[in-house]
């Protein structure tokens, strides 16, 4: 059986009660609406990495993920924190104090965990997934 979908599959609406939340999120229109509503930065200070992480079960095209802490502003009065998951990319520890572009990304769901258990979404805020950061040159932070 072939794995891929024709276009009536695609386009073809779903009943609203049998909708993932995800897929929906997922869906590149509906990342379209996203990006022109939400704001996120577009250049980010790296404060913190975790070890890239790849689940041992999973298929060989699942992408690696890893975990960054960064900051953004333009100043020390307005500096935010974010969290953001690096998908498909990694950084290495020569990345910290250094400054880097966001160019691609998509916005994800927040899931509530307790230890290794999933326990729902979070009803507030999205993930940030970057699939695609740039190093600025000579280290020079970029105003909005």
């Amino acid at each position: 059986m072939d794995k891929t979908k024709n276009s009536n599959e695609i386009n073809k609406k779903k009943n609203f009660a049998d909708a993932s939340i995800k897929e929906i999120i997922a869906d590149p229109v509906i990342q379209s609406a996203l990006k022109a509503r939400l704001q996120a930065p577009t250049q980010v200070l790296i404060k913190k990495i975790r070890k890239p992480y790849h689940p041992k079960n999973a298929d060989e095209d699942t992408p690696e993920t890893q975990k960054v802490e960064a900051v953004y502003g333009t100043s020390l009065m307005d500096v935010q924190t974010i969290d953001m998951t690096l998908v498909g990319i990694t950084l290495d520890k020569q990345a910290i104090n250094h400054y880097y572009r966001i160019v691609d990304y998509t916005y994800g769901l927040i899931a509530n965990m307790s230890g290794s258990n999933f326990s729902g979404y979070s009803a507030t805020g999205f993930k940030l997934l970057i699939t695609r950061l740039e190093e600025v040159q000579n280290n020079a932070h970029e105003t909005p």
